[in-house]
Formats: structure tokens, C-alpha cells, sequence
């Protein structure tokens, strides 16, 4: 598809400059593409297919409109039948991915640049004018409209964000940079799948390649507009690589840097590459083999790169070590190397233990906010008997208490209570000075979801650990309260009153659920701790369980 594209873009140089079409120049190109080492990851790492179909429907979306708008000049109307095709391609990429929406500026800007809202019919001409403008309305006036809600979904995200709005912005200035360095030049001891290791920019001169790196996009931005009518596809290209990342790498609440963010926006430097080819052909038609033969070479280093980073992902083991050795000071990928051989440790080999260890302590001093590699330490030392330090509880306690309740600390306490039901270490009283440092977290009133959650965990451990019923009720009830729309607390509670044989309350609460339920998305679990009040069921669980 990427090389149908190109030849799209080619055959539209080649007829305004008069050349003759060349179809090794866009085959070369989009080899750049394919055996580039960068993609790799968002290839082999499994959750990426959404990016993967997203792009590709996408890029299909902006064949299907090029060709129906070249149609629509050179003979009549059925060029609407692909344009009507490449907004259905737009739905599919959004169904896929997000960011699929993407494609229709990209659409535009297409037509604003390319095709001028010409066409053989007036009348046609018209319509199109006409139905941008109508769509552009539109978007703006629905933008407008779900302003408040975005600015409340972006307020809400950066609490759980160890940097604000302005950082990321800024940040995003540098990481464009980067993303377009590790693209042309690859470097597999900078690649991967995490890259926590590098600072934020805290202003502008903070540090002061922030600053450099706003002046080289705006520049790049700038000048190529002042220069578009005569290198309309060069400012196209940038503009691609700017709207391709309008959502990920701008102003949302979202992890700072991912490589596979880049799947679909390096496409635009790409048109940029191909550009600058054709015109140094046309200009030095001699110098076509030597223009071919640093292609041909550049491929060939390329391909052997992929192959050198294709082949690190070949296992978690080996995927986890070479994270681990290219950024030393990730915690994400320490911590990641450190899990696995705490895992290993535990199934296989208990020798693994030292190194567990010792990476995951490096995790722990690296991530001052995470609590991730002092959980795992304390449930890996318990569960094998060894010695654990009690600065790793004292760390622990430290982080809960000073740094922002996180999604991935809910997970660590969740592993610690379920380590106290397998006869952990870890006595009554441990558990408890967690729960109220966790109850102390600076954020822990803001985001009504963290408390909440933070008590559905803290209800396992009453119901698991020490069958305290009365305060599961308690917790749980709390728990609604603070969001009275969360199906799965109600479904919670249920399975606690059934339990200790509430029927009549189970039976009101199951009524609630339905009502909250609209869609039916819990249909099938509701109907299954419905089952469990009949009491011929309730007296087989009863026996069963007394067995």
C-alpha cells in the first residue's frame, strides 16, 4: 500500500515538473520503511496490531481519495465512488486505533495542497468546496463541544503523571527529534520499548536542547509554508509528520515516548526523501547509479540491524536483558529484567535469586514514585524464604506516602495481599501500615477511581486474609458510594452477601446492577450470581464446599 502511495505522490511530481516516472525510486523508499529497525518493535510487540491495521486502512483511505480526486479532474463523477470508499476506510482505521481520525486532516490538507478543490465539472468543484467546508464547521463546532469534557479528562490524567501539561509539550519538542533521528539513523543500543531515561524538559532551557529543538520544528514548519508553491509535496511531507502525531505527542495525559507512535507519521518524512531524490535526478540526471547504489547500501545496513534487533525479541529472557543493557537507567526495563529473573527463581531455578535481586533494587533506587520493585522484592524474598531488608518495606511505605497513587501501584498491593493469602511473610499488621500509607498518597482524594479501587482492594484482604466480613462490608459499601456507576463493585458485594447467606440484600443489589447495566455488558455474570440464590444451588455449593 506504502508503495502505491508513493507512486500516487511520483506520478503527481512527475506531471507538474514534465519527467518521465521512475518505479525503482518508490520501491527503494519504501524499503526504507520496511526493514527499518525503529518499526520493530511496534511489529513484535502484540498490542501494536491496532497500530498496524490502523495504518494500513489508513494509508488505503489516502490511495482510495488521490485516485477518486484524480478521476474527478481528469473524466467526471465516478471519482466520488472511491472518495465515498476512502471515508469508510477512515471509519475501519478509527475502529482499529484511536488515532485513525487522523487521516481525515491528512485528507484535507491533501486536497487543499494537491487538487485545489479542482474538478472537470464545475459543479463538482463546487460540491467538494462545499462539503470541506461544511465538514471543517463541523469539527470545529464538535471540538468546541467536547472542550469541557476534554479539559476534565485532560486535568484528571496529569494527576497521575509525574510531569504536567508544559512539560510533556515541551518534552514532545525533543522527542519529535529523537523520533526522526532514530529513524534515519538507527541505533539499536538506543531503541526500545522503554525510554523512561530520558528527563524532562522543565523549561525551555531545562535543558536547553528544549530549547533548540522548539526552534528546529518551528523553523522546519515555517519555512516550508513560506515555500509550499514551490515545494508543495516537502511541506505536505512535514505537515503528515505533525498531524500523525497531533493526538499521542501533544497535549493528552499519555506516556511521554513509544517508538510505534511512529508507524503511520514517518511516512511523511518518507515523501519528504522521495522529493528530494526525484529533484536531485531530475537536476543531475548522471548521478541516477550512484543515487541507486547508497539506496541499495543503505538497505543492506538497515536489513542487517532489524535482524540484529528482530532477533533480541525472540523470547522475554533475551527481550528483557538487551532492554535492561541499552538503558541502564530505565527503571521500567531494569525492573522488567529483574521480574524475569525473580520468575525464573521461582519455577525453575532458585539461583536466579541474586540477580532478581540485585535488579530489582536498582529498579527500586532509579524510580523514586513506583512501588512495583519493592512489592516484587518483598513477595519474591517471602515466598522463598530468604531474608528480606526492611528498607525495602521502609521504601516502600516512603513512596505510598509522598508520590501519586499510580494504576501500577494498585497492581503491586493487589500482589501484596494475594502473597499474605499463600502464607507470604508478610504479617497483619505490615499490610495495614500499607493500607494507610496508601490512604495517605497525596493524590488519593482527587481521582474518586483510586480510592475506590485502592478499597476493593483492601476488602480482599479483610474477605481472604483474615474472613473479617464486617469490615469487607464496610470497605465495600464505601467503595459504591464513591462511584455509584462502577458495575463490577456492585457485582463485588454481591458475591460477599451471598457468601455469608445476605439473599434478600443480594436480590436488591442484583436489581440495582441490572438498572445500571443498560447495555447488558454483565449480563451473563449477573445472571450467574442469580443462579447461586436458588437454594438448591446455594445447599450443592454449600456440601461441595463442606466436602
Amino acid at each position: 500500500m506504502l508503495f502505491i502511495l508513493l507512486i500516487q505522490v511520483q506520478r503527481y511530481f512527475c506531471r507538474k515538473s514534465g519527467v518521465p516516472e521512475n518505479y525503482w525510486l518508490p520501491l527503494l523508499i519504501t524499503g526504507i520503511w520496511l526493514l527499518n529497525p525503529f518499526n520493530v518493535s511496534t511489529v513484535a510487540y502484540i498490542i501494536q496490531r491496532m497500530a498496524l491495521l490502523s495504518a494500513l486502512f489508513s494509508i488505503i483511505s489516502i490511495i482510495l481519495f488521490i485516485h477518486g480526486r484524480t478521476l474527478l479532474i481528469e473524466r467526471g463523477a465516478k471519482g466520488f465512488v472511491y472518495i465515498a470508499l476512502s471515508f469508510a476506510f477512515i471509519v475501519i482505521a478509527m475502529l482499529c486505533k484511536e488515532n485513525g481520525i487522523l487521516t481525515a486532516p491528512l485528507i484535507a490538507m491533501i486536497e487543499v495542497l494537491l487538487f485545489r478543490f479542482e474538478a472537470a465539472r464545475k459543479l463538482h468543484a463546487n460540491f467538494i468546496r462545499w462539503f470541506f467546508i461544511i465538514s471543517l464547521i463541523g469539527a470545529i463546532s464538535l471540538s468546541i463541544y467536547l472542550t469541557p469534557w476534554l479539559m476534565n479528562y485532560i486535568d484528571k490524567g496529569y494527576l497521575f503523571r509525574d510531569f504536567n501539561l508544559t512539560e510533556r509539550i515541551l518534552t514532545q519538542s525533543r522527542v519529535l527529534l529523537y523520533y526522526i533521528n532514530w529513524f534515519f539513523i538507527p541505533n539499536i543500543n538506543e531503541l526500545g520499548l522503554f525510554h523512561d531515561d530520558i528527563p524532562i524538559s522543565e523549561s525551555l532551557l531545562r535543558p536547553v536542547s528544549t530549547l533548540s529543538s522548539v526552534v528546529i520544528l518551528l523553523s522546519s514548519l515555517i519555512i516550508t509554508f513560506i515555500f509550499r508553491n514551490r515545494q508543495v509535496l516537502v511541506f505536505l511531507g512535514i505537515c503528515w509528520f505533525f498531524i500523525g502525531h497531533a493526538l499521542e505527542s501533544t497535549i493528552l495525559p499519555l506516556e511521554m515516548i513509544y517508538e510505534h507512535r511512529n508507524y503511520f507519521p514517518v511516512i511523511g518524512l518518507l515523501l519528504i526523501v522521495q522529493i528530494i531524490f526525484l529533484q536531485l535526478l531530475i537536476k543531475q540526471p548522471g548521478s541516477q547509479t550512484l543515487v541507486y547504489f547508497c539506496m541499495v547500501l543503505y538497505l543492506v545496513i538497515l536489513s542487517f540491524t532489524t535482524h540484529l534487533r528482530a532477533s533480541q525479541w525472540t523470547d522475554n529472557v533475551n527481550f528483557s536483558y538487551y532492554e535492561a543493557m541499552h538503558h541502564p537507567e530505565s527503571p521500567r526495563a531494569q525492573y522488567g529484567l529483574g521480574r524475569i529473573y525473580a520468575n525464573i527463581a521461582l519455577t525453575t531455578d532458585e539461583d536466579y535469586y541474586d540477580k532478581a535481586e540485585s535488579y530489582l533494587k536498582l529498579a527500586s533506587e532509579l524510580d523514586k514514585d513506583d512501588i512495583m520493585p519493592e512489592s516484587s522484592l518483598l513477595v519474591l524474598s517471602s515466598r522463598l524464604n530468604k531474608p528480606a531488608d526492611l528498607r525495602w518495606f521502609a521504601s516502600l511505605l516512603d513512596k505510598l506516602r509522598t508520590s501519586k497513587l499510580s494504576s501500577t501501584d494498585l497492581i503491586a498491593l493487589n500482589e501484596l495481599v494475594q502473597c499474605t493469602e499463600e502464607n507470604c511473610l508478610l504479617a497483619a499488621k505490615d499490610l495495614e501500615m500499607v493500607f494507610d500509607a496508601a490512604f495517605d498518597s497525596p493524590n488519593i482524594d482527587l481521582p474518586y477511581s483510586q480510592r475506590s479501587d485502592l478499597l476493593s482492594i483492601q476488602a480482599k484482604y479483610y474477605t481472604n486474609h483474615l474472613a473479617d466480613y464486617e469490615s469487607t462490608e464496610k470497605v465495600m459499601l464505601e467503595s459504591i458510594a464513591i462511584r455509584p456507576t462502577n458495575v463490577q463493585s456492585y457485582l463485588n458485594y454481591i458475591k460477599l452477601l451471598i457468601h455469608i447467606d445476605d439473599r434478600k440484600k443480594a436480590r436488591q443489589y442484583i436489581a440495582k446492577v441490572r438498572k445500571i447495566d443498560k447495555l447488558g455488558t454483565y449480563s451473563s455474570q449477573i445472571k450467574l450470581l442469580e443462579n447461586k440464590l436458588h437454594p438448591k444451588i446455594l445447599n450443592s455449593d454449600t456440601q461441595n464446599h463442606g466436602h
